[in-house]
């Protein structure tokens, strides 16, 4: 299987944003990288992308798209987002600091898009 990689900025975000605002209402996406490659930064950004397209003030707490719990370990982290509505969307991603087996496994059983990230110019 041959992984994506991902450098800049802007790619890492329209990739996240482009996961979260199409496709299936359900899906997974798994990000490998390690600290500081912009899994977060792209993750965040996207979220926020995404609450502005569903026209909500992105400073009000209240929002049509909910965290549910979420898993932390040392070997990644899951964030599981809810979108409400007539027709609702649960969008997972989970942060991967090291690629394993096991995460091959998880990932290919459950049917999720795979990216890598590293460190860019940008």
């Amino acid at each position: 299987m041959q992984i994506p990689v991902y450098s800049t900025k802007w790619d890492k975000i329209n990739l996240v944003t482009t996961f979260l605002m199409s496709g299936p209402p359900c899906g997974w996406l798994f990000l490998i990288g390690s600290g500081g490659d912009g899994k977060s930064m792209a993750t965040n950004e996207a979220i926020t992308l995404w609450r502005r397209s569903l026209g909500e003030d992105i400073e009000d707490p209240i929002s049509d798209i909910v965290y549910l719990p979420s898993y932390v370990d040392g070997a990644g982290h899951k964030i599981v987002l809810m979108k409400k509505g007539e027709i609702p969307v649960v969008k997972t991603i989970v942060h991967v600091l090291g690629w394993s087996q096991e995460w091959h496994f998880m990932a290919t059983e459950w049917g999720a898009s795979i990216a890598r990230f590293e460190r860019g110019n940008e």
